[in-house]
């Protein structure tokens, strides 16, 4: 089985005004480098990934929000030929995970959702191979697990257990811009094939919807495609 890659380069950050010119280039070189580690299908979609970004208006948010951490999530479904676009502005100025964020999704802007950077991204500077593996059927019943509530989270499991081995239908690519840095992380991730799961949870502010998890990040907000 052909495993995913999860990729980390670091890449000198220019003057704010040229923080798109750098993403957009730097996401082509890196590619260049894991050519020969990818098939040619693979390199075929993250190229594809690559050439429907919304550069305009991608252009305009990197080069005017002046954030201290930027996160982009990058998703294209090589089913549906669909491309959809994550982009997370912190403000602070250390190197707190936390703090005051915009949040966008395909250019809208989103409430209560932020991605989680782990410290270890931020400091990490040598090559990670990693899988995708395929999306939970995820479901919060709340601090009251009823009789339907249970019988949902049942049905979910039987859905997961008749799939059986899937693979997603996606590739994506994740950057994180640090700014007062100077750095930017990219990763490229390919989906693997592997087992349906669930994940079933109970307790307080767990009242999450049933379904597959969101496709681009995951989130106890969101679901599907």
């Amino acid at each position: 089985m052909k495993h995913s890659f999860f990729i980390i380069f670091f890449f000198p950050l220019s003057l704010l005004g040229q923080t798109f010119e750098l993403f957009n280039n730097q996401a082509s070189q890196t590619l260049a480098v894991v050519e020969d580690s990818l098939t040619e299908k693979d390199h075929s979609h993250f190229l594809n990934l690559i050439r429907k970004r919304d550069v305009v208006g991608l252009s305009k948010r990197l080069d005017t929000i002046d954030a201290s951490v930027i996160v982009i999530v990058e998703g294209y479904n090589f089913e549906k030929h669909k491309y959809s676009i994550y982009e997370e502005y912190k403000f602070f100025l250390s190197d707190a995970i936390f703090g005051k964020c915009l949040s966008l999704l395909n250019g809208q802007l989103l409430s209560n959702c932020h991605i989680y950077v782990d410290s270890a991204d931020l400091k990490a500077s040598t090559l990670a191979i990693d899988t995708i593996y395929p999306r939970k059927y995820k479901y919060g019943m709340g601090c009251l697990a009823t009789k339907s509530k249970i019988r949902t989270a049942n049905r979910l499991k039987k859905k997961a257990e008749s799939e059986r081995i899937v693979i997603e239908p996606y590739c994506r690519i994740e950057t994180i811009i640090m700014k007062h840095q100077k750095r930017v992380i990219t990763r490229y991730l390919i989906s693997v094939a592997g087992k349906r799961e669930t994940e079933i949870v109970s307790g307080m502010n767990t009242e999450w919807r049933p379904g597959l998890d969101f496709w681009l990040f995951t989130t106890p907000d969101m679901r599907g495609n």
